[in-house]
C-alpha cells in the first residue's frame, strides 16, 4: 500500500497479470466491485486469489491514463522464480538462489545448463577457450525454504559425505542426508556469497559446501537459524509451530545462533564527510537477537544478542572495501537518517535492483568473479591456496582506495616511519566531546557532535581514529578521523546527526573507542548526550455523516445505496503541533460498504487548533446491517503520535423524510445542542449559544439544518426562532469534542530533560484518566510487566505509585492506559541507570604497550585487535 492505494511494485514473468498488460506502478482501484482504499493487504490478496481458470475483474489507474480502465485477469497457479542467472565477463556463470522453494533444484539444474551452453558459444575473452569457468552461488537474503531442496541444491556439486544431519528428541532421533555420485557437478570452481540475511535451508548448503571442501564462502556471518519447526494447522485456521529438532553441518557442527563463518570476510565500508564506516565493527542481526530463540548446544548459556556469539571458527581472510554506493532516492522526501549501523542494510543493491530485478554486478559478485579466475580449481582449500596472491592484491588495492578517499577529506593518512617510532618520548592525547554532559540538545535538530583531540606529548601519533559505542543507535558507531598529529597539533571532527522529531527525552551514555596507527586499542574516552523531547500533540475529535450526494435526502444519516462523508473535527489538545496530520479510514471486511476516500491530509495543527477532516464511502444498496465497520486513525509521523479507534457507523435501513429547503436564519432562545442528525436522539456535535444565529437551509420536520463549513449540523425548532438571514454572517458554534485517548499524566516533567538515576530502582508515579471511561492500566519495564491495576470505578482516575527495576543503560518504560481493547494511550520513558561518571576531557595515555602477534605489519587497517573488530585468522 502507498498512501492508502494498492499499488503494483513488480509484475513477476509468465503471470496472469504480465499477460493481461498490468505494470509497475499501477495502482488497483477496485477488485470486483470493492475500493480497494485502505484495503489490509491480506484482505485484497485475499480477494485476488481464487480458483484457477476462474476470472478477476480490476479496475486500474495508470500515470496518463485520462481515466482508470476494467481489466480481468484470468487466475492461475503461480510458480514464482526462486532462481535467477547471468553469465559474467570471461564465462564465469553467477546465479542467484532467493529461496528454496518446491521446484529450486530443477530450476538451479535448468539455468546451470543453459549457463553452459551459453559459455561454450563464446570465447572466455582473455584468450582463453570456450566453456563455463566457475560459478558463483549468491544466497544474500535467502531465508530458506524447504530442506529437501537445500539438500538437492547441495548435491548438485558434491558426489560423497554428509550434507546434513537432523538430531532431535533428546538426541534419540538421528537422520542423515548424504550426497549421492550421480548428476553431481564436482569439477566447476564454486564460491557461495553470503551475508547476515542467509538463514535456514541457505545455511545448510553453504555449510555442507564449505565443510565438504567444495566452495569457498565469502560475504558475511549468516543468520544462524540451525532449529527445525513443523506447522500444524487446525479447521478454525489457527495454527502451531512446534520446533522438535536442530539441523547439524557437516561434521556435526550446530549453526544455531552463530550461522555460517565465511572463509573470506567481505565488509562493506563507507566514506564521505557526512558518513564514515571504517573501523567500528559491523552489527548485524541474527536469530541471537530474536526473544524466546534456542541457544546453541555447545554453548553454557543463551545469548541475548548477537555480539555475545564467539563464532566457532573466523575468516581466514578479512577484506574492507569502499561499497558501491546505492542511487539517490528520486524522492528526496525518501532520503531519511537512518540509525543503523548494519551492514547488510548497508548492502542495498544485494546483487539486485529492487525496482527492476535485474541482477547488478555488485563489489561481491566481482570479487567472487574474479577469484576464481585467480583459482579455477575445483576445491575449497585449493583455491584458498591459489588465491593468496590475488587476495593480498585487492586487499592492497582496496586499503589504496581507503587511503586516498581519506587523504581527499584533508587528512594526513600516513603511516609512522620508521624514523619517527624511533623519536624519545610518547604522544599524549587530551580528548573532549562536545556537547558536553550537561548541555541539551532538542529532538528534531541537528546534532552537531564533535570530538577534539590534541597531542600534548612529545612524538607524533599517526591515523588516529575512533568510534562511539551507544544504546541509542542514532549515537552508536559513529566514527570520527583525525590522521597524524604532531606534539601540541590540535584537531577536531563533527559528525552531524539529525535527531528524529518522536525521540523522547533521554540521556544516554557514550564510550569513544579509539585507535592509533599501531592498532593498539587506546583508553576509553566517557561522555553523555541529553536529548529532550519536544512538546507531544494530542487529538480529541467528533465525527458526524454528510450526505449531500444525488440523490441523498440531506438528513445526516447514511441509508443504503447512498454515497455520505464521514467528517471528522479534529483538535489538537495536546501541548505541541502536529507537524503533519494525516487522517486515514479504512473498511473493516464489510463488502458491502466501498471506500472512495480513504485518506485526508490536516497538514500543520497547532495546539488548540481544529481542522475537519472529510472521507467519503459508498454504501450499497444490499446493505443489511445495523452499522458500518470502519476504523479511523489520527497521527502525526514526525512525533509518532497515533490515535486509533474502531467506528461503528449506524445505517439507516429505511430512507428517511426527504428535506424542504428554504433559506432562512435561526437565532437559539436559549443554548441549543447541535445535533450530527435529523434527530433529537443522534450524537451532540456542538452548542449555539443563547443568541446565536445561523443560516438554515433545509428543515425535516421539527428540526432544522444549518451549515457549519464542510459540515451541517441540525437544531430543534423548539430551541430557536426566526431572525434576519444576514445576522447569520460569521456565526459559529462550540464544538464538542466527543472523543480523546486517555490521559496519562506523571508527577515528573519530561520536557525538562532525560531520566537519569545512580539507583536499581526507580519510582513511578502518576494518574490515569478519561471522560469515557477508563478500563486498566498497566506499566512495562524492559518488555516486563511490573504493574497492572483494573480501574475500580470505570468513570474515575487510575492513581499509581510503583518501583521499577533498572538494569544498567538505558531502560524502556511503557505505560499504557486502556479504555477498552482497541481505545488506550500508551507512554514512553527511557531511564538511565549510571554505571560510572562522566568527564568532560579525558587525556590518553599513549606509550607504547603489548602488541598483538598479527600488528607487526603496517597497513593502517587490517591489523587491530579483536576490539576494532578487523582481525584476521592466519591463513593455515
Amino acid at each position: 500500500m502507498k498512501e492508502g492505494n494498492l499499488t503494483v511494485v513488480r509484475v513477476l514473468k509468465g503471470t496472469p497479470a504480465q499477460r493481461a498488460g498490468i505494470k509497475s506502478k499501477d495502482v488497483i482501484q477496485r477488485i470486483g466491485n470493492e475500493s480497494t482504499v485502505n484495503m489490509d493487504l491480506n484482505d485484497a490478496v485475499d480477494r485476488l486469489r481464487g480458483k484457477p481458470g476462474s476470472d478477476v475483474a480490476l479496475t486500474v489507474l495508470r500515470s496518463g491514463w485520462p481515466a482508470p480502465k476494467a481489466m480481468t485477469l484470468t487466475r492461475a497457479i503461480i510458480n514464482v522464480e526462486s532462481v535467477d542467472g547471468k553469465l559474467l565477463e570471461h564465462n564465469i556463470g553467477y546465479i542467484k538462489l532467493k529461496g528454496f522453494q518446491g521446484n529450486t533444484a530443477r530450476d538451479l539444474h535448468a539455468e546451470l545448463k543453459r549457463l553452459k551452453q551459453e559459455a561454450l558459444a563464446r570465447p572466455d575473452g582473455a584468450g582463453g577457450k570456450p566453456g563455463l569457468k566457475g560459478l558463483v552461488l549468491d544466497m544474500r537474503g535467502n531465508p530458506g525454504g524447504l530442506l529437501e531442496q537445500a539438500i538437492q541444491v547441495s548435491d548438485a556439486f558434491v558426489s560423497e559425505g554428509t550434507i546434513v544431519t537432523t538430531v532431535g528428541y533428546s538426541d534419540k532421533m538421528r537422520e542423515v542426508k548424504k550426497a549421492h555420485s550421480d548428476e553431481s557437478d564436482t569439477q566447476l570452481p564454486l564460491v557461495v556469497i553470503v551475508n547476515a540475511g542467509s538463514a535456514s535451508a541457505s545455511e545448510i548448503v553453504a555449510g555442507a559446501l564449505k565443510n565438504l571442501n567444495r566452495a569457498v564462502v565469502v560475504g558475511r556471518q549468516t543468520f544462524g537459524k540451525g532449529s527445525v519447526q513443523v506447522l500444524y494447522d487446525f479447521p478454525d485456521e489457527s495454527a502451531l509451530k512446534l520446533t522438535i529438532a536442530q539441523y547439524l553441518t557437516p561434521g556435526d557442527v550446530s549453526i544455531q545462533e552463530v550461522g555460517i563463518t565465511p572463509d573470506i570476510e567481505l565488509v562493506p565500508s563507507r566514506l564521505t564527510r557526512e558518513r564514515v564506516d571504517v573501523f567500528a565493527p559491523k552489527k548485524t542481526m541474527g536469530e541471537a537477537d530474536l526473544n524466546g530463540h534456542f541457544g546453541n548446544p555447545n554453548s553454557e548459556k543463551v545469548a541475548t544478542k548477537r555480539e555475545e556469539i564467539a563464532p566457532k571458527d573466523k575468516p581466514l581472510e578479512e577484506l574492507r572495501f569502499l561499497r558501491d554506493e546505492p542511487p539517490a532516492p528520486k524522492d528526496p522526501k525518501d532520503k531519511k537518517e537512518r540509525p543503523d549501523r548494519d551492514d547488510y542494510e548497508m548492502e542495498d543493491l544485494e546483487g539486485e535492483d529492487p525496482d527492476t530485478n535485474e541482477i547488478v554486478e555488485d563489489y561481491q559478485i566481482r570479487f567472487s568473479r574474479d577469484l576464481l579466475l585467480a583459482a579455477p580449481l575445483p576445491s575449497r582449500d585449493g583455491i584458498l591456496r591459489a588465491a593468496k596472491p590475488f587476495i593480498a592484491g585487492r586487499r592492497a588495492e582496496e586499503l589504496a582506495r581507503l587511503e586516498k578517499a581519506i587523504e581527499a577529506l584533508g587528512l594526513d593518512w600516513n603511516a609512522a616511519s620508521a624514523e619517527g617510532a624511533s623519536v624519545a618520548g610518547a604522544p599524549r592525547l587530551a580528548m573532549e566531546m562536545k556537547p558536553a554532559a550537561g548541555q541539551k540538545i532538542t529532538a528534531g535538530e541537528t546534532l552537531a557532535w564533535s570530538v577534539n583531540v590534541e597531542n600534548t606529548g612529545t612524538r607524533a601519533v599517526h591515523r588516529l581514529r575512533a568510534w562511539s559505542e551507544s544504546e541509542n543507535p542514532y549515537l552508536d558507531r559513529r566514527e570520527f578521523l583525525f590522521g597524524a598529529l604532531a606534539p601540541g597539533e590540535k584537531r577536531s571532527w563533527q559528525v552531524n546527526i539529525k535527531l528524529p522529531q518522536e525521540m523522547v527525552s533521554r540521556r544516554d551514555a557514550v564510550t569513544l573507542k579509539c585507535l592509533d596507527d599501531e592498532g593498539d586499542r587506546l583508553e576509553d574516552v566517557k561522555g553523555e548526550v541529553h536529548v529532550i523531547e519536544l512538546p507531544r500533540p494530542s487529538f480529541a475529535y467528533s465525527w458526524q455523516i454528510v450526505d449531500r450526494c444525488e440523490g441523498c435526502n440531506g438528513d445526516g444519516m447514511a441509508q443504503p445505496g447512498e454515497t455520505v462523508e464521514l467528517a471528522v473535527e479534529v483538535k489538537n489538545v495536546g501541548a505541541g503541533k502536529a507537524h503533519d496530520l494525516l487522517g486515514s479510514l479504512k473498511n473493516k471486511g464489510d463488502e458491502h460498504i466501498s471506500l472512495a476516500k480513504g485518506r485526508s491530509k490536516l497538514g500543520e495543527v497547532l495546539p488548540g487548533q481544529s481542522k475537519t477532516a472529510v472521507f467519503e464511502f459508498e454504501v450499497k444498496p444490499d446493505f443489511k446491517v445495523a452499522s458500518a465497520p470502519l476504523q479511523l486513525t489520527l497521527g502525526d509521523e514526525a512525533t509518532d503520535e497515533y490515535t486509533t479507534e474502531k467506528l461503528a457507523v449506524p445505517v439507516s435501513g429505511q430512507k428517511g423524510e426527504q428535506a424542504k429547503a428554504m433559506q432562512v436564519a435561526i437565532r437559539a432562545i436559549s443554548d441549543a445542542p447541535v445535533y450530527a442528525a435529523a434527530s433529537e436522539s443522534s450524537p451532540v456535535v456542538g452548542t449555539a449559544r443563547k443568541g446565536t444565529v445561523l443560516a438554515a437551509d433545509a428543515r425535516f420536520g421539527e428540526i432544522y439544518r444549518v451549515q457549519l463549513g464542510s459540515r451541517m449540523g441540525f437544531v430543534s425548532a423548539r430551541a430557536v426562532k426566526e431572525a434576519k438571514l444576514v445576522e447569520a454572517k460569521a456565526q459559529t458554534i462550540e464544538t464538542v469534542e466527543t472523543r480523546s485517548e486517555p490521559r496519562i499524566q506523571l508527577s515528573l516533567d519530561t520536557l525538562a530533560g532525560g531520566i537519569a538515576t545512580d539507583s536499581d530502582k526507580f519510582t513511578l508515579s502518576g494518574t490515569a484518566s478519561n471522560k469515557s471511561g477508563l478500563r486498566d492500566l498497566y506499566i512495562f519495564v524492559n518488555e516486563q510487566k511490573a504493574f497492572f491495576e483494573a480501574a475500580r470505578d470505570p468513570a474515575g482516575p487510575i492513581k499509581f505509585q510503583v518501583d521499577l527495576p533498572l538494569k544498567p543503560g538505558n531502560n524502556a518504560v511503557v505505560i499504557v492506559a486502556r479504555e477498552d481493547e482497541d481505545f488506550m494511550s500508551r507512554k514512553l520513558l527511557i531511564v538511565h541507570r549510571r554505571t560510572v561518571g562522566t568527564p568532560k576531557t579525558k587525556v590518553v595515555d599513549m606509550r607504547p604497550g603489548p602488541r598483538s602477534p598479527n600488528n607487526s605489519k603496517d597497513d593502517g587497517v587490517r591489523h587491530v585487535p579483536p576490539e576494532g573488530g578487523v582481525v584476521p585468522s592466519p591463513t593455515p
